[in-house]
């Protein structure tokens, strides 16, 4: 994200984080309950990657936000 755009606090980020990947998160689920989108329509190497349910995907990215953030040392959300 531009550093421009980021906020500058740490709490900021992680609502920001946070937000997102719950809005895509919200968006597959959505499509998939209007039938425009079908579980077998996401990319195979991404859902091997995050997991086939909405809760598994949100479970691994947001692990993978506090593992990433913790090797930064705390200093920005990563």
């Amino acid at each position: 994200m531009p550093e421009n755009l980021r906020s500058s606090t740490i709490e900021g980020q992680i609502m920001r984080v946070a937000d997102l990947i719950a809005y895509v998160n919200h968006d597959i689920d959505d499509a998939t309950r209007a039938g425009l989108l079908k579980a077998e329509d996401l990319p195979a190497e991404p859902v091997k990657i995050l997991g086939r349910s909405s809760s598994s995907r949100i479970g691994t990215l947001v692990t993978d936000v506090v593992t990433e953030t913790l090797n930064f040392g705390l200093s920005e959300i990563a």
